[in-house]
């Protein structure tokens, strides 16, 4: 644990440039919303870096980015049509469940697309504005992916250059195929506890209501037991990460200068705690998520809250949908 920590460290100093330099340009400049956005995706894709899909290790920061770009445009278009977001949060969560079966970087990638899609879906848009938002997710995500490639190419750890082979992906698929059937109710269980997240935080219009769906795709997993240990991993990590972060910002009162920096800090906590235990990578996620809000105007206490209730909630229908399904 102690080297894959290590390693975990090293490689989320690498992920800090982009954060930083997003982060920053956006406190000089004055336009902390759209710093926001990019550097979510830029944290996001960040996560990549760390995983693997088939023998190309730049494959899953590029399909994160650009799924979730394509997921942004979606969910803030059908941000304000219900059932329509309803169905679409069933349709990647389902995505994401089944992906599991292809292995946990088919599963990360599909995951990011989701989040980018519940989150979008909170702020729904016409396509101007959808656009935006999502050309931000992808510049963010565009600038992490090409500081992470150039660092690797100075290192000779990966060849940036190699062709993502289409034919590759498919051979894959195929083998994988008909694991994946095995799959499907898992899959089923997924869109289900996601859908009813979004219906119940959007009928409650809970505050930032979108990490009640994203908790619930988190959290359930194929057993009981694997969803109840981690939905109580999930569960400490953010009361902790979010005491955390109430804390600091009540002694040290950031200005955005530092609330950017906190937000680097915590990135770099939740990369390193990668590996070490999911409560230790929920509590720095929480806190860089917390801080990362607060350089847009939200109260650090209003948003630890949030979030608070919303992995409750999240996290109670993924255990109950795990429950029924025995």
């Amino acid at each position: 644990m102690k080297q894959e920590f290590s390693e975990d460290a090293r490689g989320g100093l690498v992920c800090l440039p982009a954060i930083a330099l997003l982060l920053g340009a956006g406190v000089a400049s004055g336009h902390t919303g759209g710093a926001l956005v990019a550097a979510s995706g830029a944290i996001s894709v960040g996560f990549g870096s760390f995983q693997r899909f088939t023998r190309n290790k730049v494959a899953p920061m590029l399909l994160a980015a650009l799924g979730m770009a394509s997921s942004a445009v979606i969910g803030s278009l059908l941000g304000e049509v219900w059932p329509a977001l309803v169905v679409s949060a069933a349709i990647w969560a389902g995505v994401c469940g089944w992906a599991l079966a292809f292995g946990q970087g088919p599963w990360w990638i599909a995951l990011q697309w989701s989040i980018a899609l519940f989150v979008a879906g909170a702020y729904p848009s016409g396509l101007h504005a959808a656009l935006l938002r999502a050309s931000l997710v992808l510049a963010g995500g565009a600038l992490q992916f090409a500081i992470v490639a150039v660092v690797w190419s100075m290192q000779r750890r990966e060849r940036v250059g190699h062709a993502l082979r289409v034919r590759t992906y498919l051979r894959f698929g195929r083998r994988q195929l008909p694991v994946s059937r095995a799959m499907i109710p898992y899959a089923l269980r997924t869109a289900g506890a996601a859908a009813l997240c979004v219906v119940i935080s959007r009928s409650l219009r809970m505050p930032n209501g979108y990490w009640a769906p994203m908790t619930a795709l988190l959290v359930i997993r194929p057993t009981l037991r694997e969803t109840v240990s981690r939905g109580m991993a999930r569960g400490a990590g953010t009361l902790i990460g979010a005491g955390v972060a109430t804390l600091v910002a009540a002694l040290l009162r950031p200005g955005p200068d530092l609330t950017a920096a906190l937000v680097v800090v915590f990135a770099w906590g939740a990369y390193a705690m990668r590996r070490v235990h999911y409560a230790a990578l929920t509590t720095s996620i929480t806190a860089c998520i917390v801080f990362l809000l607060a350089l847009f105007g939200l109260p650090e206490p209003a948003n630890a809250a949030h979030r608070i209730i919303a992995t409750l909630v999240g996290g109670a229908i993924a255990l109950a949908c795990a429950a029924l399904a025995g």
